[in-house]
């Protein structure tokens, strides 16, 4: 998965790779679930950034379902 933390802009420090480890059964608020997140690197960004990374930072996961592009996957279904 992709990972965006808050206090580093995306588009300056680009994304973090990783693995969901585990989700929390129910959400804690308001639909939020919390995730346990296992980083690929020591905190090296996707444009070779380090970051600094402390407990209890927030930010946003994209999962990655598949490896297949967007027009492999408009091929696929005309097929």
């Amino acid at each position: 998965m992709f990972v965006q933390l808050d206090a580093y802009p995306f588009k300056d420090f680009g994304y973090l790779n990783g693995t969901l480890i585990k989700v929390s059964d129910n959400p804690a608020n308001d639909s939020l679930y919390v995730g346990l997140i296992a980083f690929d690197s020591q905190f090296e960004t996707s444009i070779n950034f380090h970051l600094k990374v402390t407990s209890g930072m927030m930010g946003q996961g994209i999962a990655i379902l598949s490896n297949k592009s967007l027009m492999q996957k408009l091929l696929s279904s005309v097929r």
